[in-house]
């Protein structure tokens, strides 16, 4: 028996009816009925009304790019053909989330849900419920390494290099292990369901520095705004974002401009320092900069853990150019070694037993979690 329009729209569909209506809606992204919806069709297609056919296209038109940007991307190591402003045909690397070949794609999913052959049910499709991007410090990248470290990293493969042919990894061995420490610590169901994405800082690896970060930041705020159109239950997911030295000053930029789109739940600086040239001259001008940025007004929280133990020229140098933080306004601030010897405080700082509770605490705090003897054990300034 075919279903008719009354069924559908007007008339609780028969028992037999449901297998059909429910196969027909999750076709569509919907839930399967339930007895308790039988008599209420039209609230279980609602949110696919809720979306005009005009959004739908444009999301269609806009989505399907992106993937095909992808591809191009993962076919080209990284790099797409562009025009530049004379409408030239160029090359330049993707500012996006390389194709994914995690377990888990489901910006794919979305798109071939509502734009394509249909697949997964939105309902279905798993959302990760915490999304951190982490920077590195500049010569501190190393791909191979962090995979080792995180194999779950959601946009590198092993295959974009080292910074500098070393890659310290100082910052991101940290950080990386950390997140990892703080989500086993979830129930079955929460303890994987996190995506994780890790970036350079030294301006050496144009696929994985900051533009690719917000980029794909910007490409995940699209597609998740399309899925809760759809499925409006769904939990808003929290955005950490972490750095250390340069990859702390990309973790503020960060912040501030992703801000517009979303709030971030998260923020972490790590003795932010910023780029070579513009703390040179700083520091060649003797210009001492006692704050570092301002907390966003659209970031929850902000930790900024710094040093800044200044010393008198060395022998070979004519001016003081050691590494150090300083205070980010509007944030809570730890400052950590007061004294000792400036040439290594600036990745000495990652040794702290301070700074390790500091990260616990705030990570736990971010699942919703105590946070425990981590948090009180730091005291902030």
């Amino acid at each position: 028996m075919s279903l008719g329009i009354s069924s559908l729209v007007c008339l609780p569909p028969k028992k037999e009816d449901q297998v059909k209506l429910s196969a027909l809606l999750k076709n569509l992204g919907e839930v399967e009925l339930t007895e308790s919806m039988a008599g209420q069709p039209n609230r279980a297609i609602a949110n696919k009304r809720s979306v005009s056919p005009q959004k739908m296209k444009e999301f269609c038109s806009k989505s399907q790019k992106i993937q095909d940007r992808k591809e191009e991307a993962y076919i080209n190591r990284g790099y797409i053909r562009v025009e530049d402003y004379e409408g030239n045909s160029t090359t330049s690397y993707y500012k996006g989330c390389p194709k994914s070949l995690k377990k888990n794609p489901w910006m794919e999913q979305v798109h071939a849900n509502l734009c394509g052959s249909g697949g997964t049910n939105l309902r279905s499709i798993k959302i990760p419920s915490h999304f951190y991007t982490v920077f590195d410090g500049c010569a501190g990248f190393s791909a191979k390494t962090a995979l080792k470290a995180a194999p779950s990293l959601a946009n590198i493969n092993g295959s974009e290099g080292k910074d500098l042919g070393k890659g310290s990894f100082y910052g991101g061995d940290v950080m990386l292990k950390l997140i990892q420490e703080v989500q086993a610590k979830g129930d079955k169901d929460s303890r994987h369901n996190f995506e994780m994405r890790y970036y350079a800082s030294s301006g050496l690896h144009f696929t994985q520095e900051y533009d690719a970060a917000i980029g794909c930041a910007e490409e995940m705020d699209f597609y998740l705004d399309m899925h809760k159109s759809h499925v409006p239950e769904q939990k808003a997911p929290k955005f950490v974002v972490m750095g250390y030295s340069n990859g702390g000053h990309n973790s503020l930029r960060f912040a501030h401009n992703f801000g517009d789109s979303r709030e971030v739940d998260l923020a972490i600086t790590i003795d932010p320092v910023a780029k070579g040239l513009r703390y040179m001259t700083n520091k060649i001008l003797g210009r001492k900069h006692k704050n570092y940025g301002e907390k966003p007004s659209t970031t929850k929280r902000l930790l900024n853990i710094y040093q800044n133990i200044e010393a008198g020229p060395k022998k070979d140098l004519p001016l003081d150019l050691h590494f150090h933080g300083a205070q980010v306004r509007g944030g809570v601030n730890l400052h950590l070694m007061k004294d000792g010897n400036p040439v290594d405080a600036h990745t000495e700082i990652l040794k702290e037993q301070s700074l390790l509770d500091a990260l616990h605490c705030e990570l736990e705090k971010v699942h919703g979690r105590g946070g425990g003897e981590h948090c009180s054990r730091v005291k902030y300034d």
